[in-house]
């Protein structure tokens, strides 16, 4: 349905790339849950009914450590613990403003802890609390508005070579040469990576079209 898509694996298929990243990037995001956690405990839930999120370890781990390796890779360490700790943010809130568009679930004190289903059940649940055939008819355009912009995108990036972000190398262009490839180059900075541990296995080359 999507030009160009390929079959790919979950986050974690990028954690034996850099393993340190991996904990740096799973350390933030659960502080950012505690964090998280009291902002809610304190302000959001006492004044607008918000739920209190428990960090959960496993979504933590799994997401914050993604976001740990891909933050490293392109911004360092800087980016790594930075964009673990906004997904830690991310999935603390998320999931408390989804409780209450979950119907029963939601009566339940029952949500989902990943940013996905966060943002896109918030649409959803939104448009279903609409009803009828307009709740249906509008849930049925968010998919049809999400599934536009995912062709295009691809085809833009497919077919024109287009760089989401032109101020890195390209993927598989490779890091500065240097004992365990400490920096890269990024948008005219230079920016210290967490190195991997010795022996960690090369990313594999990209995807030939």
């Amino acid at each position: 349905m999507v030009p160009g898509a390929v079959p790919a694996l979950d986050a974690p298929i990028v954690f034996p790339y850099a393993q340190n990243a991996v904990l740096i990037g799973f350390l933030s995001s659960f502080a950012a849950g505690l964090v998280g956690l009291a902002i809610l405990a304190s302000w959001l839930g006492p004044t607008f009914g918000w739920a209190l999120v428990l960090p959960g370890l496993v979504p933590h781990f799994f997401t914050g450590g993604a976001a740990g390796v891909y933050g490293n890779a392109t911004g360092g360490r800087f980016g790594a613990i930075n964009g673990a700790f906004a997904n830690g943010l991310l999935i603390t809130f998320l999931p408390a403003l989804l409780v209450g568009v979950l119907g029963g679930f939601g009566e339940e004190n029952t949500t989902f802890g990943d940013a996905d289903f966060g943002w896109y059940g918030l649409l959803l649940g939104n448009a279903a609390k609409i009803g009828g055939v307009p709740g249906v008819l509008v849930m049925i355009a968010i998919g049809a508005v999400i599934l536009v912009l995912a062709v295009v995108v691809q085809k833009k990036l497919v077919e024109t070579d287009w760089d989401p972000s032109p101020g890195r190398p390209m993927p598989g262009a490779g890091d500065p040469p240097g004992p365990g490839n400490p920096n890269m180059v990024a948008a005219g900075r230079r920016y210290p990576k967490i190195p991997p541990p010795v022996g960690a296995p090369k990313p594999p080359p990209p995807l030939q079209t």
